[in-house]
């Protein structure tokens, strides 16, 4: 009987994959009949009732995290936020699945979970957020001013994505092969895309351990124009946000302008500006960030600047910046933790609504091969 049984939770949870992979009126169907609510609880228990990634029942979860991943990017900014607040062990048991070890075993599955990552770190993040809204006016310099350089994240739910997430993530974006790096580049970036930088300062100090700046200056080298698009975005986001001699402070030393100018980021960046395979919008975008942050008299500006910073700030790191890197990867395995984005990267359907090849490419409704 419960063979039985699981033989027909494992029908069921395809159907529904294939059904939220379909037109939105579809996931606003499950969603109105209760789907979610059915299927984060059942996810949990499965994900979480056993420690060995040897006894995870792989071909039922990954079709309910297929499911949870295409619903997700339709609740919106609030329900997603009461969605996730109601179901922390479903946090934790996405987090379960980013180990070295469920990669190694279910690499499918492992897949799949970092994008369900990816639009859960979407909460608030992306350019159609209300709270980026409230700082686009007078961003510059509000990002500044020494307040909010020292301001900690204070959602309690994302700070539970961040202390889950952050570091598999990181891990997977620079030790794992394309596959699995394009779904944790959309999550860093997630991350990343808050109004207060604390995360995105969190993510640049794991650079000893977890080289992700680096990363995705590589990643503007390379021919793939999504990864691409996304590593240029998270590029502007450090520039924009963090050079400054404030930031600077948090960083070791150096602001974000001059983290990228060290790694060699202008070349990644004019590799962009004049590379023959980028388009002509991220061509434009890539030579704005040159001329607006690497012209001639960038650094004789913030040398300026620097003198102001020591009087708001100690001239030590945060001892939270210097041991978050270090205490993940000295761990043998990934710590617990719990999206593609949604104002970044869509299901689908949402994705371009009058591109169907994009529809088709990101559709997560189909079985995996065998």
């Amino acid at each position: 009987a419960d063979q039985g049984a699981r033989e027909l939770m494992l029908e069921v949870a395809w159907c529904l994959s294939f059904f939220s992979a379909k037109e939105p009126d579809c996931c606003e169907a499950l969603l109105r009949n209760q789907a979610l609510e059915l299927i984060l609880p059942l996810f949990a228990r499965l994900a979480l009732q056993n420690s060995d990634p040897r006894q995870l029942d792989a071909p039922l979860i990954t079709p309910l995290v297929r499911a949870v991943s295409n619903m997700l990017p339709i609740l919106g900014p609030d329900r997603l936020h009461a969605t996730l607040a109601a179901h922390i062990d479903f946090v934790a048991g996405l987090g379960r699945l980013l180990t070295r070890d469920v990669r190694q075993l279910h690499p499918t599955l492992c897949k799949e979970s970092l994008w369900a990552v990816s639009n859960c770190c979407a909460l608030g993040a992306g350019p159609d957020s209300r709270l980026d809204k409230q700082h686009q006016q007078g961003a510059q310099q509000d990002m500044q001013s020494p307040a909010v350089m020292l301001q900690p994240e204070s959602n309690p739910v994302f700070v539970r994505l961040v202390e889950t997430f952050l570091a598999p993530v990181c891990w997977h974006f620079t030790n794992s092969q394309v596959e699995f790096q394009r779904e944790a580049t959309y999550a860093i970036f997630n991350l990343a895309s808050r109004p207060s930088p604390d995360t995105l300062i969190r993510i640049l100090n794991t650079q000893e351990d977890f080289p992700v700046m680096e990363v995705m200056l590589d990643l503007l080298r390379g021919d793939d124009p999504e990864l691409t698009r996304v590593s240029l975005d998270f590029c502007e986001l450090v520039l924009t946000k963090l050079s400054n001699p404030f930031a600077a402070v948090r960083l070791g030393g150096k602001s974000g302008s001059q983290l990228v100018c060290a790694l060699d980021g202008i070349d990644a960046l004019e590799h962009v500006q004049y590379g023959p395979r980028s388009s002509p919008q991220l061509a434009e975008k890539a030579a704005a960030l040159v001329n607006k942050f690497f012209g001639e008299d960038y650094l004789d500006e913030e040398e300026e600047e620097e003198a102001a910073a020591d009087d708001f700030f100690p001239g030590e790191q945060s001892v939270t910046d210097q041991t978050f890197a270090a205490d993940f990867a000295a761990a043998d395995r990934m710590p617990p933790s719990a999206g593609r984005g949604r104002g970044l990267v869509l299901p689908a359907w949402l994705a371009k609504a009058n591109n169907q090849s994009a529809v088709n490419a990101h559709l997560r409704g189909q079985p995996p091969l065998p």
